[in-house]
């Protein structure tokens, strides 16, 4: 259905712009102009359905036929896509994994170095994935040697003026810890993102020292601590880590 809506992102935003600046006026006149305007927005959610790997909409609402544009992050590369080795792959990360994931999570020793140590629990456990599910750039890892589910990451706060994004909410179950695996995926990830993105960003738990660890043998540089509040979190130290394209190799 959606392959015959023939927008391009161009007239998309003419579309929305319209939207924006007539809607007051389009809502006081004929039934005719309201049956439009109910048209132009079932083409609004359908585009949105279609391309909402391709964008992100910060703030939009149409109640009553009336919408207001406030703005749009263009994206024109997707944040979750499947990745593969041969090693490893990652899949975008679905509400049905929940279970399985938190078999991984529910070890108090994943979250030790951690600013929020107590993502073990349940309660607290699901409050991280629905932000996982959010961010709608999270993947679950899966091991390819065993088939068993190694962890989870993501992409997540897009800058579409500094073009660049974050990778991280890494944890991995502790199997395996220590071996090629993170390597392995965050190549992979920076590989991809790098192709659209000038500056990949890192957020790191001020004291876990084994991610602070690894972000230093991938390259990453230190640019300081910064206070980072999570989804429903407390507010926690951080220190953060750049990686630009010009020096990824």
């Amino acid at each position: 259905m959606g392959k015959n809506v023939g927008l391009s992102f161009r007239d998309f935003r003419v579309l929305i712009s319209i939207l924006a600046e007539e809607s007051a006026v389009l809502k006081q006149r004929s039934p005719i102009l309201l049956k439009i305007l109910n048209k132009l927005e079932a083409v609004l959610v359908l585009f949105i359905k279609e391309k909402n790997r391709s964008f992100k909409i910060n703030f939009l609402c149409w109640p009553h036929f009336f919408i207001t544009f406030v703005k749009i992050k263009v994206m024109d590369f997707s944040i979750q896509p499947i990745l593969e080795t041969n090693k490893v792959r990652l899949v975008p990360l679905q509400e049905s994994d929940f279970e399985r994931l938190y078999q991984v999570a529910s070890d108090p020793l994943v979250w030790e170095q951690h600013p929020n140590k107590n993502r073990f629990q349940k309660d607290i456990f699901r409050n991280f994935f629905d932000g996982a599910m959010i961010s709608e750039g999270a993947f679950i890892i899966i091991d390819k040697v065993s088939n068993e589910v190694a962890g989870s990451t993501r992409f997540y706060s897009y800058d579409e003026d500094e073009n660049s994004i974050f990778i991280g909410y890494t944890f991995y179950g502790r199997k395996f810890w220590g071996g090629q695996l993170n390597p392995i995926v965050k190549k992979m990830m920076l590989d991809y993102i790098l192709q659209y993105v000038d500056l990949v960003k890192f957020h790191v738990g001020a004291e876990n020292w084994r991610s602070r660890k690894a972000m230093e043998k991938l390259g990453a540089e230190f640019k300081g601590e910064v206070m980072v509040a999570y989804h429903g979190e407390p507010t926690k130290q951080n220190v953060e880590y750049w990686i630009e394209k010009e020096n990824w190799k």
